[in-house]
């Protein structure tokens, strides 16, 4: 794939403006996208260019808003809850989960699935 000019000094920020808003270290966010603590580092100081396929891997993995990624324009995060027609407790414990530390998430989430697969398997 070819390396686009995506290098600017604001996609740089913003790149940073989202690790910081997940409370990720550049070692954590890497490893979530499959690249290093020094290829983050590089994409956050422009050392590196950053290419067309790690912006889409970090709009997937973070629900990023890719315009605003690279043009500043809108939100950082596409709002997961606005196309579910779900009730508004929901929407509420899902900005409440997402706003946790990664750590947290995790642990709250091994708890989810445990329950269900309790549940699950109470059904067979």
């Amino acid at each position: 794939m070819k390396e686009q000019n995506l290098g600017n000094e604001e996609i740089q920020q913003r790149l940073k403006d989202i690790r910081i808003a997940k409370k990720l270290t550049q070692k954590n966010f890497g490893k979530r996208l499959g690249l290093s603590l020094s290829q983050i580092s590089s994409y956050e100081t422009g050392h590196r260019k950053i290419t067309q396929r790690t912006i889409n891997d970090i709009c997937r993995e973070f629900d990023v808003n890719e315009k605003w990624l690279l043009e500043g324009k809108g939100n950082m995060f596409i709002d997961l809850t606005e196309d579910l027609e779900t009730s508004e407790e929901i929407k509420v414990m899902l900005r409440k989960m997402l706003a946790l530390q990664e750590e947290d998430r995790e642990a709250i989430e091994k708890i989810i699935d445990n329950a269900y697969l309790k549940i699950q398997n109470e059904k067979l």
